[in-house]
């Protein structure tokens, strides 16, 4: 088991739990949201390259979890 791996996905997790709750995310998704509606084809294309954008900043385990906290919010 590799523990500094272990340590940087628990950082990782908590980078980004500090982040959504700074509010940032929220406003931001709010702003992309009507351009990411997935019922069209150019909405798909948004969303696509949101998600592209934040794994390749972050891991794909903390954007998906950045991402699906964001749209529960806007949706819901």
């Amino acid at each position: 088991m590799s523990y500094s791996l272990l340590v940087f996905f628990s950082g990782m997790f908590v980078t980004v739990s500090g982040f959504n709750k700074t509010g940032l995310p929220g406003a931001i998704w709010n702003f992309m949201a009507p351009y990411a509606k997935i019922n069209h084809v150019s909405g798909v294309t948004v969303l696509s390259l949101i998600i592209l954008l934040l794994s390749n900043l972050a891991s794909n385990v903390p954007t998906g979890k950045l991402v699906n906290t964001s749209t529960y919010i806007v949706y819901n």
